[in-house]
């Protein structure tokens, strides 16, 4: 079977913008899941996430994704311009919106105190 680059392209793209929403579901869920284990929201330093027993399983997926996703702030947007200016930008208006929407959440999280009290 042979991929063909339109199609590896297309691939690569979805997958850049991936990886702001599953940072960002992820991070949205560990951050409930511990408030709800402490009764209260984690503040920073208090808990620490990383002495929630809890981090072994939500750590392994955040803290990769975390670091995609910084690099895909930089790379989406010249990724996304070099498949469009190939293909129509109107067939690609939902998947625009997708992906800075997940780009923006994360974003958001970035300068949100959930994401104070995760790198603390």
């Amino acid at each position: 079977m042979h991929l063909s680059k339109k199609k590896i392209d297309t691939a690569l793209i979805h997958g850049v913008a991936l990886a702001p929403w599953i940072f960002s579901i992820t991070i949205l869920i560990f951050y409930f899941h511990a408030a709800i284990l402490q009764e209260r929201p984690p503040t920073y330093a208090n808990p620490d996430p990383k002495d929630l027993f809890i981090y072994n399983f939500y750590g392994w997926i955040i803290n990769p994704f975390l670091i995609t996703t910084f690099v895909t702030f930089f790379i989406w947007p010249i990724i996304f311009i070099m498949h469009v200016s190939t293909s129509s930008l109107y067939k690609w208006k939902k998947t625009l919106l997708l992906h800075i929407t997940g780009h923006a959440l994360s974003f958001i999280i970035f300068l949100s105190p959930i994401f104070d009290w995760y790198i603390d």
